[in-house]
């Protein structure tokens, strides 16, 4: 038997230093993009919404774990947006006053 050729059987042995590519996932509207975590068997997921890492996990998320994480983190983004957040409205908040 010639000791160049593959056998049928043949097995790689896991390499965990080994650079992996990234790929990247289309869940429903999403894209999440798949990380190997280096030296170790696990893989990172991560969902960017303009920029901002919204869900980040080890298990793959499905599309509504997506869809939530998005919709959670619109609803921050408005909440900080819409509130006050002048110097003046914390010191009065913190003095129990509530004038800003």
């Amino acid at each position: 038997m010639n000791n160049n050729s593959l056998y049928p059987r043949s097995r790689t042995p896991h390499q965990p230093l080994a650079t992996r590519a990234s790929t990247p996932l289309t869940l429903g509207r999403h894209t999440v993009q798949r990380f190997h975590v280096q030296g170790d068997l696990y893989t990172r997921y991560e969902l960017r919404y303009r920029g901002v890492i919204v869900l980040s996990q080890i298990s793959p998320p499905s599309a509504d774990d997506c869809t939530s994480a998005v919709r959670a983190h619109q609803r921050r983004q408005r909440r900080f947006v819409t509130h006050n957040w002048s110097r003046e409205s914390i010191t009065a908040a913190s003095d129990g006053t509530g004038q800003a």
